[in-house]
C-alpha cells in the first residue's frame, strides 16, 4: 500500500473485489475502432467504461488526482485596505492548481479532453485585474470559484500573494483548497465590495 494507508492507482487495479476483476475499468478500444456501446458499456474518448467503471472511478478519486498548475502568474490590481492600495494597482501573485482526470486526455491526445490551462490563465487574469477586492481572502475565494467552473475540474489550490506588501517579507498572502462540493456554496465572485 502507498504511504499514508492510500492506494495507488496501480494498487486497485490489481485487486479484485467479489470476483470482479477491479482493473477492467478502462479497456483500450482497438485500432482506432469506435466502442459498440453494448450493454453497459459506454464510449469514453479512446477508452471504454465496463460496467463497473463507476466504481473504480470513485476508487480511483480516493487515491489522488491529477495536478494541472499555473505557477507564479504575475497581475495588477486594486486589492488592499489602505488608502494608496485603492488608488493604485499592485502587483498579485497567482499560483494555482487544478485537480482533474488527465487520463481521458493522455489516451485521446485531444486539447478538447485536457484543462485548458491558458482559458483558466485569462479567466483569472482578468477577474483579479478588475475585482477591487478588499483582501487576498476574497480574492483567492473568487479564484477558486472560477476554476472550478472550468469542466473536468474537481478540486483546487489557489495561492494569491501581495509581494512586497509588509516590510521585509518576499511576499504575504493565502493559500486555500476547494472542491466542487463547496465551492458553490459561497455567494457570487464580487467586483466592488
Amino acid at each position: 500500500m502507498a504511504g499514508g494507508g492510500r492506494r495507488t492507482v496501480n494498487e486497485w487495479e490489481n485487486e479484485s473485489t467479489n470476483g470482479d476483476a477491479v482493473g477492467q475499468a478502462f479497456q483500450p478500444v482497438g485500432e482506432g475502432r469506435p466502442s459498440t456501446n453494448e450493454g453497459t458499456n459506454q464510449r469514453m474518448g479512446a477508452v471504454e467504461w465496463t460496467a463497473d467503471g463507476r466504481r473504480q472511478m470513485a476508487k480511483w478519486k480516493e487515491c489522488g488526482m491529477d495536478k494541472v498548475f499555473i505557477r507564479d502568474l504575475l497581475v495588477r490590481g486594486i486589492i488592499g485596505v489602505n488608502d494608496w492600495e485603492r488608488r493604485e494597482a499592485q502587483d498579485i501573485l497567482i499560483n494555482i492548481t487544478l485537480f482533474t482526470d488527465t487520463r481521458r486526455a493522455a489516451l485521446s491526445d485531444r486539447i478538447e479532453d485536457c484543462v485548458n490551462y491558458r482559458t483558466v490563465a485569462k479567466k483569472v487574469m482578468a477577474h483579479a485585474e478588475r475585482a477591487a477586492r478588499w483582501t487576498v481572502e476574497a480574492l483567492a475565494n473568487d479564484l477558486a470559484r472560477l476554476c472550478l467552473e472550468e469542466p473536468g475540474v474537481e478540486r483546487v489550490i489557489v495561492r494569491v500573494e501581495k509581494p512586497g506588501a509588509v516590510r521585509f517579507a518576499a511576499s504575504v498572502g493565502v493559500e486555500i483548497e476547494r472542491g466542487r462540493e463547496d465551492a458553490f456554496a459561497a455567494p457570487e465572485p464580487g467586483v466592488e465590495h
